[in-house]
């Protein structure tokens, strides 16, 4: 049963102190019990402290603001390497608010999006959620001669007199107590993962999907520095971003028909606006997977480029955008975004109201000046 494989996943050796063990009973009697029952006994075992099985979603997702000359550059890096990036609960609340944060920054001018994994952009979506379980009053009950060290493979669940209370101890299959080094018992935190429900599916593509759409919206530009494999959410990521810089040894692919399911965080209507709706087909429809030669040949990315080198690229990229007229990038990209959603008179009414803004800026002024007398604009966002 997964609780039972979870209880025996060695986490490796601590130090326990004498005391007596009692009649081992069935893992699965507990998570058999109804409703009323589960109340009685426990899912998750404590001693002295929680043991951190997963990273805030502050770690999961690093911001970090270029200095100097590449002042106005921010990175956003993707760091969950026991998941390959895929994205979980956690890390969907650490992207969406590192979104919000340069939302609100207006010294922000570019993003990078990029992966701290080695050969993985982002893996797509977490399949699994580790459901933490309710801390209730257990003894824990340890078979051990004198001070000894045993491994967590060897734990299971063990009746006490108060049969309202589990405990845990020794199973009568081999695995028990053996000589060496000492250690502390900190604790251990039992945890089932699970496949979501339809409805808590729903619930998270609909987070994903508004993260992406909120990614897609932002008012400055966005570069996904696409290294290793992006596939499904992941390839749907580096779509909602303005450019797309890869290597030559990329994996993309939206592998979501295999699984019964179609690519539900905007891949089905970027992509064919993208590179057009008979290749977005083909791809979707087949789950096929391509590298970065063939993703550049049909549009998919900007750039394709040796590996090794789509961080470099990217950034040279970043640093041309940087350098112009932070008012007139924004204005740029709201209107070629909002002038593809309607028709090409309507097109020129958001074009003219776009240009308007930026006359009588102070960065229109420099920028005239810098020309004239032959120098670098300094242009400050006014």
């Amino acid at each position: 049963m997964q609780a039972s494989r979870i209880l025996r996943k060695s986490l490796g050796y601590y130090s326990l102190k004498k005391q007596k063990a009692i009649q081992p009973f069935s893992v699965s009697s507990i998570f058999h019990e109804t409703e009323n029952e589960l109340q009685k006994w426990t899912y998750c075992y404590q001693t002295r402290r929680t043991l951190i099985l997963e990273r805030s979603s502050s770690q999961l997702i690093k911001l970090h603001r270029l200095a100097d000359a590449d002042s106005g550059i921010v990175e956003v890096n993707l760091d969950r390497p026991e998941r390959k990036n895929a994205i979980g609960k956690d890390f969907l609340r650490g992207f969406q608010e590192s979104l919000e944060e340069i939302s609100k920054d207006s010294s922000a001018n570019v993003i990078l999006i990029r992966s701290f994994v080695p050969k993985v952009f982002c893996a797509g979506a977490d399949l699994k959620v580790r459901r933490v379980t309710r801390f209730l009053n257990v003894n824990i009950v340890f078979l051990s001669a004198g001070s000894c060290t045993f491994s967590f493979c060897g734990l299971c669940f063990l009746r006490s007199g108060d049969k309202s209370k589990p405990s845990i101890g020794w199973p009568s299959d081999g695995f028990g107590p053996h000589n060496g080094r000492s250690r502390c018992l900190d604790s251990l935190d039992l945890s089932e993962r699970r496949e979501q429900t339809p409805a808590e599916n729903e619930s998270f593509v609909n987070s994903l999907r508004s993260s992406f759409t909120f990614l897609e919206k932002l008012s400055i530009p966005s570069i996904a520095v696409v290294e290793g494999a992006a596939l499904g959410g992941g390839l749907e990521m580096a779509l909602a971003c303005d450019l797309r810089i890869c290597g030559e040894d990329v994996v993309l692919g939206l592998p979501e028909t295999g699984l019964a399911i179609i690519p539900g965080a905007g891949a089905t209507q970027r992509l064919p606006r993208l590179i057009g709706k008979a290749q977005a087909k083909e791809l979707i429809l087949t789950g096929k997977r391509i590298n970065g030669t063939i993703a550049m040949s049909i549009g998919l990315v900007n750039y394709c480029v040796p590996a090794g080198e789509v961080y470099k690229k990217a950034l040279e990229i970043a640093r041309e955008i940087n350098e112009k007229g932070p008012l007139a990038i924004r204005m740029a990209k709201k209107a070629i975004d909002e002038g593809l959603e309607v028709n090409m008179a309507s097109s020129e009414a958001i074009v003219k109201h776009c240009y308007a803004q930026l006359l009588y800026t102070k960065d229109r002024l420099e920028g005239l000046a810098a020309f004239a007398e032959k120098r670098k604009p300094k242009y400050k966002g006014e």
